[in-house]
């Protein structure tokens, strides 16, 4: 029992010596949580993007797709404020382009690459929120 209050404390020693908040200490947990996967579903979504510009016959289940993982990255829990926001921003475009491919006509879909493109931009300002 010694042993463990023992090693205990040797592990707590740097967070109460490095006068960080348990807030703080928290919020770098959560970040480090919700970045890591949101990394994981941003690589899905980029691997089923490209299946659906190689293959738009399958524009439904690559859209059913797009949606779970949308939903995935949706319920992440960002406790840093400006992560927070850029998840919102992210989250935002993505249900833009879900919409898009739930009406699918010639105009609708000509907007994709764009919605794209600005979905990419946002995912690289949630990127640069995680590195703060």
């Amino acid at each position: 029992m010694k042993f463990n209050v023992a090693m205990g404390l040797i592990v707590a020693a740097p967070l109460l010596l490095s006068a960080c908040s348990p807030q703080d200490v928290a919020e770098t947990i959560s970040t480090a949580q919700v970045c890591t996967e949101a990394a994981g579903i941003f690589i899905e979504i980029r691997e089923i993007l490209v299946l659906a510009a190689e293959d738009p016959t399958a524009l439904e289940t690559h859209r059913i797709a797009l949606t779970d993982l949308s939903e995935q990255f949706g319920a992440l829990t960002p406790a840093k404020q400006e992560l927070a926001a850029a998840h919102e921003t992210v989250s935002a475009s993505m249900n833009v382009i879900l919409e898009t491919l739930a009406n699918p006509s010639a105009a609708n879909l000509g907007s994709i690459p764009t919605q794209v493109a600005e979905a990419q931009a946002t995912a690289l300002d949630f990127a640069g929120a995680c590195a703060l």
